[in-house]
């Protein structure tokens, strides 16, 4: 039997302490039609251990980033709201690449967990792009992060003028009167817009001039 759908791939992220959760999410993604792609081995689960080099952490590391970068979107299996070393990395590169994020215990994760932790997140972002593994936000994805709520008043003559005024210090009798001003026709109408807008926050790459060599022209 054939078929033509294509099966998302998911990635399972999270602390390899976590064996049965891990295993359970496996069994669920599964039955719900995923492909799914997991650690290879739980050394810090009650399973006995296969012993593990730093040079061979590093190596699974990066196999795991392979994996995240194979797929369609990440599972981060946060119990009891733990996200580790390694799992930030990973949800860093998932962000990085826009890949879609779920989570085993929603309420301790989702984007209230990325905006609390951006300032985590955004450095890690910034080592990926170092060591190659992409550029932040190849795909069109953006870091969830604080948003505020914006209003503003605009205020439009008959003449078709219009001025849009708005603050966080100002009254909304302020705003629309200090909106009015702007224009100059004799009839006008004052619409209220609102928005919630990301608060902008920048990427720094941190580092240091190694060497430096004088190119004559």
């Amino acid at each position: 039997m054939t078929t033509t759908s294509k099966r998302r791939v998911v990635t399972l992220c999270g602390s390899t302490k976590f064996y049965d959760a891990f295993q359970l999410a496996n069994l669920k993604e599964t039955m719900e039609g995923r492909i799914v792609l997991s650690v290879g081995s739980f050394m810090r689960s009650e399973q006995p251990p296969m012993g593990c080099t730093p040079e061979q952490k590093d190596a699974l590391d990066e196999l795991h980033f392979d994996k995240i970068s194979m797929s369609d979107e990440i599972l981060v299996l946060n119990v009891d709201g733990y996200v580790g070393e390694s799992t930030r990395n990973e949800i860093a590169l998932a962000i990085m690449l826009n890949k879609p994020i779920r989570w085993y215990d929603e309420l301790l994760g989702g984007d209230r967990w990325i905006e609390d932790n951006s300032h985590d997140i955004w450095p890690r972002i910034a080592r990926h792009v170092a060591n190659g593994r992409g550029r932040p936000f190849s795909r069109g994805g953006t870091l969830p992060i604080k948003r505020v709520k914006a209003k503003i008043a605009v205020a439009i003559d008959e003449n078709g003028e219009w001025a849009a005024v708005g603050g966080n210090d100002l009254t909304d009798r302020d705003a629309q009167g200090c909106a009015l001003d702007g224009i100059a026709g004799d009839t006008a109408l004052v619409h209220w817009v609102t928005a919630e807008i990301p608060v902008p926050r920048v990427l720094e790459l941190n580092g240091a001039v190694e060497s430096s060599t004088d190119v004559e022209g």
